[in-house]
């Protein structure tokens, strides 16, 4: 099977930090597994070429959603595995509609209660709370409704809480892969 997973800003120097440890990780399996995989890189705010890790090769994909849906179509992709954090839930982003592939959610991030996004804000200062706010606000309804009207197939939770969370709010394929492969080092 011919997978794509797509993350953002995975750089050499990141590859043992989350979520980009995770998607190497499942990357890694998967194509020992006998898959054909390729991790995607939507590139924000560091630019670097197409770098390997391990033997999973990387390539630099626009995040632009129509422009990675022609590159998914032209490739053949069987499956998309893509970041969806909470606040992707307000934006538009009705292309995934009509990508033919298997559509796999995953949530780079984690699930913040307000308490933990007012600590950062005094530790760290207002700017830096802005997607965890964004995040917290983003009512889990929109963002089970978002992935039901852009045909996503599955959620994978990176943690128990994660997975819970969208799952009570009323989306019903919900998987956790737990972190850490032992012999990943």
């Amino acid at each position: 099977m011919k997978i794509a997973i797509v993350t953002v800003d995975l750089f050499p120097g990141r590859e043992m930090l989350m979520p980009w440890r995770y998607v190497l990780e499942v990357a890694s399996f998967l194509s020992d597994s006998g898959h054909e995989v390729e991790v995607l890189n939507q590139e924000v705010r560091y630019r670097c070429d197409n770098p390997e890790f391990k033997k999973i090769q990387t390539k630099k994909v626009s995040r632009d959603v129509c422009q990675l849906s022609d590159y998914l179509a032209i490739n053949k992709y069987e499956v998309l595995v893509y970041p969806v954090p909470w606040r992707d839930a307000l934006k538009n982003q009705n292309e995934f509609k009509n990508l033919k592939c298997k559509k796999i959610a995953y949530m780079p991030g984690g699930v913040y209660a307000l308490r933990n996004i007012l600590m950062l804000c005094f530790q760290c200062g207002i700017s830096s709370i802005k997607p965890f706010l964004l995040d917290y606000l983003t009512p889990g309804w929109l963002y089970t409704l978002k992935l039901k009207r852009y045909h996503f197939d599955d959620f994978v939770g990176l943690t128990p809480l994660t997975s819970n969370k969208v799952q009570q709010a009323g989306f019903k394929n919900v998987y956790t892969i737990l972190p850490g492969k032992d012999d990943f080092e």
